[in-house]
């Protein structure tokens, strides 16, 4: 790490902005007294956050700002902006280059930026302190100040060491935890203190509510009981009036389904009455026309009865001729009976087949059976059959032709009646038909009649059961409502117990389980209970509910205030703890280093004085630290009585070659500038600070010392980036850089990059 650019514009001499860039290793800063040249040095101790106007040789901080000339105005603001590469302390901050900025302006208002972001002064002191860089340490020797080292008291002197040797971070955090421990106690001792106060006026109130725990035990238990009694019969009636809702709708469902099917049933009886009035009417006509057709058919039936009868008279004159032609041939029948004796015996049955014959037909005349007039026409055909088949024999053949020729005219005749009676016949069974045909119809078509009949009155029936149901239903829900309505009352009368008990009715059922099974006896027992508790609690007496809430409220905040109490007392611990800790780390990495300082501190005094012994010796300091006069606050518990805090510093001595008397105090101004040098490469020897800024703390140097500071610094400025304030000639020719500060013709400081030779005759200038 190292600085590698200052930017400073508006301060003190500095009017316009003005940029130095410095290398590694060292710069000079050169120019004639008053050029500005310590201005540069107060800019860098600004910003490394030096407060003190004194050490900034200013009377105020508006004198930071450029004042003004002749030649230019007064500056508004002055800013000095630094800025470090090669950080690399990832444990630190995570970039690589860090840009310190501060500005002031004339109305006092100071502001912080860190890499171009607003920040605070604090965290700059603290972040700057981490890389052994700030104000109280060794990073700034100003001119005549080197001799500090020596004059500062022990304590100073290990602060002064500490910063330098990067120990300063952790004193800022034991500073901060000592403060923080320093509020804790003070916090501890007021919390204390109020718990104190508050004691005794939380005991009178706990004396007075402790009379009335018992009567919120018995004030628990009635509201549990009326939780059971009150939500559980609230709940019954509230499941009853649900189910009796559930019951309602269906049942109005029902009513309105019943409604709408005898309004569908009337409609459909409307439409009925006169469509079964037409059929009816159609039926009925219909039944007339058949009841016609049947008498037509009886009619024609008749007319061929009578037609038959004539048949009949045409059959018995038949049946006379051939009579008679039997009696006109009894003498060709006596010749044939020898012969032929089977044959007359043919002819005499045949009067007697033409009798049955005349006897059937009288049967088809009288009578009205259908069947029977079929069976006799049957019998008609038969003995007609058997009469065609009688025929003469051939030895009579001569004798009977003239009686053959009759008898074929008679078969003809008897052939012809026989198809007239077929005719007859077929046309009787088809009038039968047709007649069995219509008396089929008019039967369906009484069926139908009374089936339209019928389903009217089934029809009307079922409105009637319907109206009837529907009544019934009717009366029922009304019974629903009234169960509802009785329901309700109890429910109100429910809510005027419990608010008579002055208990939140609304509390009491709403977490009540609507699962509980109780008896009528269960319910007994629990009002009974309740109205015990009642009365103990009436003799109780009234609780001032403002006082129980004091009391829980002051409970509350004792409890609190304990709490808090106790974590304050752990804190204090913990921040005792912390600080102890932390003075045990500086002082343990302090007791090293100093150790090491000492061997380069002798080191150094051989290079300067040719030989001599220096010793950096570690002291402690007591002081005692005064007890509280709170006997029984938190510090005092701490604390003893008179108890004392041990502190380190740091004591030099030295005794020179040639010199009879031991201590810093015997040395000549001289001596201990030189002894004040080497203790301080001792220490940067040790410690190796980023940066290390000499003000002309080689003025009262020799040529022979100047050279061999100069040589110090070369060998440590590996390590260390040196910026030194110088008149000196053999310094500057150690220096890798040299800047020329001059006063221009605008009388205001100017920067000039010099040549080591053209150096000379600057400063002769």
């Amino acid at each position: 790490m190292f600085l590698r650019e200052i930017e400073i514009k508006g301060f003190k001499s500095f009017a316009d902005k003005t940029i130095l860039q410095f290398p590694k290793g060292i710069s000079a800063i050169v120019g004639p007294n008053g050029s500005g040249k310590s201005n540069v040095v107060d800019a860098l101790r600004w910003v490394l956050g030096e407060q003190s106007s004194k050490n900034l040789r200013i009377d105020n901080n508006i004198n930071l700002i450029f004042s003004g000339n002749e030649f230019r105005p007064a500056g508004q603001s002055a800013k000095v902006r630094l800025v470090f590469d090669e950080i690399n302390r990832p444990d630190i901050i995570e970039v690589n280059t860090l840009e310190i900025e501060k500005v002031i302006y004339r109305d006092g208002k100071t502001e912080y930026f860190l890499n171009k972001k607003d920040a605070r002064q604090k965290d700059l002191v603290e972040l700057l302190a981490s890389f052994q860089l700030g104000t109280k340490g060794l990073s700034i020797i100003s001119q005549g100040s080197i001799e500090n080292i020596l004059k500062v008291s022990p304590v100073e002197r290990k602060i002064m060491f500490e910063e330098i040797l990067g120990l300063r971070q952790l004193e800022i955090k034991k500073e901060s935890s000592q403060k923080k421990l320093d509020a804790t106690i003070i916090n501890l001792d007021k919390v204390t203190s109020l718990v104190n106060e508050i004691l005794p006026h939380f005991r009178s109130l706990k004396r007075y509510v402790s009379r009335f725990d018992k009567q919120q035990e018995y004030q628990d238990e009635l509201v549990n009981l009326c939780k059971k009694y009150y939500g559980y019969r609230f709940h019954t009636f509230q499941k009853s009036n649900e189910s009796t809702l559930l019951e309602l709708k269906n049942y109005d469902d029902k009513i309105k389904t019943i409604e709408s099917e005898i309004e569908n049933e009337k409609v459909k009886l409307g439409l009925s009455n006169i469509t079964d009035k037409n059929i009816i009417s159609n039926l009925n006509q219909q039944q007339r026309e058949v009841e016609n057709f049947i008498k037509d058919l009886n009619t024609q039936k008749q007319t061929l009865v009578y037609e038959m009868a004539k048949l009949e008279g045409q059959i018995e004159e038949k049946t006379l001729s051939l009579q008679h032609l039997t009696t006109n041939h009894q003498p060709l029948q006596s010749a044939s009976n020898v012969a032929k004796k089977p044959r007359f015996i043919s002819f005499e049955n045949l009067e007697l087949k033409f009798n049955n014959l005349k006897q059937l037909i009288k049967n088809i005349l009288n009578s009205s059976d259908i069947h029977e007039i079929k069976s006799n026409i049957v019998s008609i055909e038969n003995i007609l059959d058997e009469i065609l088949d009688i025929k003469p024999t051939e030895e009579i053949q001569p004798e009977v032709m003239v009686n053959t020729a009759h008898i074929e005219e008679l078969n003809v005749n008897i052939e012809t009646i026989k198809n007239r009676i077929l005719n007859l016949k077929n046309q009787i069974n088809e009038f039968d038909k047709q007649i069995s045909s219509k008396d089929i119809e008019a039967n369906d078509l009484e069926n139908r009649i009374e089936d339209e009949s019928k389903k009217q009155r089934e029809m009307f029936n079922l409105i009637e059961h319907k109206q009837r149901e529907l009544m019934n239903l009717q009366r029922d829900k009304q019974s629903f409502n009234v169960e509802i309505e009785k329901n309700n009352i109890n429910i109100e009368n429910l809510k005027n117990q419990v608010s008579s008990m002055n208990l939140d009715f609304n509390f009491l059922i709403k977490d009540e389980e609507t699962s509980l099974i109780l008896s009528d006896q269960d319910l007994k027992n629990y009002y009974d209970k309740i109205e015990k508790l009642r009365a103990i609690l009436n003799e109780l007496g009234f609780v001032d509910q403002n006082i129980v809430d004091e009391y829980n409220d002051t409970q509350k905040r004792i409890e609190f205030l304990e709490n808090q109490k106790t974590d304050l007392e752990k804190a204090v611990s913990d921040l005792k703890i912390v600080i102890k800790e932390l003075t045990n780390q500086i002082n343990n990495t302090f007791r090293t280093s100093i150790k090491n300082i000492n061997a380069d501190f002798n080191k150094y005094l051989e290079i300067i004085f040719g030989g001599g012994k220096g010793n950096l010796e570690i002291i402690e300091i007591k002081e005692k630290i005064a007890k509280t006069e709170d006997k029984e606050s938190a510090q005092d518990s701490l604390t003893a009585e008179e108890e004392t805090d041990d502190k380190l510093g740091v004591e030099i001595k030295v005794k020179l070659p040639k010199t009879k008397l031991d201590g810093v105090e015997a040395l000549s101004g001289g001596e201990k500038s030189l002894v004040s040098i080497a203790l301080l490469f001792a220490i940067v020897s040790q410690s190796q600070p980023p940066l290390l800024v000499l003000d002309e703390v080689d003025a009262a140097l020799d040529e022979e010392n100047t050279r061999k500071f100069s040589n110090i610094l070369k060998d440590l400025s590996d390590k260390t980036q040196y910026i030194v304030i110088t008149h000196n000639w053999l310094t500057m020719s150690s220096a890798n850089v040299i800047y020329g500060v001059t006063i221009g013709k605008e009388k205001f400081s100017q920067i000039l990059s010099l040549e080591l030779d053209s150096s000379r005759d600057f400063m002769k200038n």
